[in-house]
């Protein structure tokens, strides 16, 4: 990673890693480095979203629901983590 910093593969493979062994504070910080190499993957957005809500981060949480919102209108998935976000900022 250190050798190859603009190659997603190996933010890839760390995010595999981390997500089997259930790190779920570096899975978030790969997540976040990893989401802008791929402007269109919705998974991607929607596990950040849940995992950020999880860790009591609602802002941050709500701009990657929106993002995945911007891919997919219509996923339940991206419109529940949003409406979650935003009723725990009280908005």
């Amino acid at each position: 990673r250190k050798a190859e910093p603009y190659e997603p593969y190996w933010l890839m493979e760390l995010q595999r890693a981390y997500a089997k062994g259930n790190n779920k504070k570096e899975l978030v910080g790969v997540l976040k480095e990893l989401v802008p190499a791929d402007a269109d993957n919705l998974d991607w957005r929607n596990r950040l979203s849940r995992l950020l809500l999880e860790e009591g981060d609602a802002a941050g949480a709500e701009k990657y629901a929106r993002q995945a919102l911007h891919i997919d209108v219509t996923s339940a998935t991206a419109r529940g983590n949003l409406v979650k976000a935003l009723r725990e900022q009280k908005k």
